[in-house]
């Protein structure tokens, strides 16, 4: 299995990326989805910012 996007494995377990960069974008995902109620939402609306 994959470590998933944002993660980094560490010995037998998995910790935050230590790259500033990559826990913004993490982070900002997660305050999106939450702010709009759902993942498509979230996706939608930043596919529309990048166009």
């Amino acid at each position: 299995m994959a470590t998933p996007i944002g993660f980094v494995k560490v010995g037998d377990h998995y910790e935050k990326d230590p790259d500033r960069r990559v826990q913004d974008a993490t982070t900002l995902v997660f305050d999106k989805i939450e702010e709009l109620g759902t993942a498509r939402q979230a996706l939608l609306s930043t596919a529309s910012t990048y166009r």
